[in-house]
């Protein structure tokens, strides 16, 4: 879950591989996405936005603020995992025992290579009786409303897929290009409830969020809005990067 909204803070609250990398292209359309001089000028009413969201998946740019609270989640979801090998090496060691990740790698899954913070930062580890730290300056003692370092990279890109039968699926493109699902664990669905307006509910029924678009055949360089049912917003005005064809997507490790 700490992953989802980010997609939560996106992820969190709908918060991906298909790897389609090219925007969908049809007699009609332009090369963004979206309708062509042409075709308005046929007298041809453009689609409704029900008809031209359904079989597509919408690419889009996770805000900085996103990937700042993932990074944090992320690095801490290592160091708690650092922090319990710790504990099981010092049982029978005194407090002012030191420990280096070399003496940790025995206790972990696939050994302490695999534990890098998501902005770069290197863990310290001093004494058995000392939590690790992070030399980005990500920390354990985190609450809520703390101010977070900086994130490094650049912001994530983000999908939302609306399949043909009413489901919808999440999730983000690593770092080799390939969609990852990372949708929630119940079913979520969608609804054209406005011109430009999405609703998104769990089982066809509780709401969790709107989105809201700029245009109602929404293409490359336009906008979204995530709004959550308190008015909140996750996205606010997103810049879309592309619109490529729904693709079935591998499901996520568990």
């Amino acid at each position: 879950m700490k992953n989802l909204l980010i997609l939560l803070p996106v992820i969190g609250l709908l918060l991906g591989c298909g790897g389609d990398k090219g925007t969908e292209k049809s007699a009609g359309d332009d090369k963004n996405g979206g309708s062509s001089a042409g075709a308005q000028g046929s007298g041809e009413k453009p689609p409704d936005l029900k008809s031209y969201l359904t079989g597509k998946r919408i690419v889009f740019v996770q805000p900085a603020k996103g990937l700042v609270r993932r990074q944090n989640y992320g690095c801490l979801a290592n160091m708690r995992t650092l922090q319990a090998a710790i504990i099981q090496w010092g049982i029978t060691k005194a407090d002012d025992a030191k420990v280096t990740l070399d003496d940790l790698a025995p206790y972990l899954k696939d050994g302490t290579k695999s534990l890098k913070c998501p902005a770069g930062g290197k863990y310290i580890l001093t004494t058995v009786g000392e939590d690790p730290k992070c030399s980005h300056g990500h920390s354990l003692d985190y609450e809520r409303g703390d101010k977070l370092p900086p994130a490094k990279g650049p912001p994530p890109r983000a999908f939302w897929q609306f399949n043909k039968d009413g489901t919808l699926q999440m999730g983000m493109f690593d770092e080799n290009g390939d969609a990852k699902d990372n949708s929630l664990p119940v079913k979520v669905t969608y609804k054209m409830t406005g011109p430009m307006e999405v609703t998104l509910e769990v089982d066809g029924k509780k709401e969790i969020s709107k989105l809201i678009f700029t245009k109602p055949n929404p293409a490359k360089g336009d906008a979204l809005t995530l709004r959550r049912p308190d008015g909140r917003e996750e996205l606010s005005k997103a810049p879309i990067l592309e619109i490529t064809p729904a693709s079935p997507l591998k499901e996520k490790k568990k």
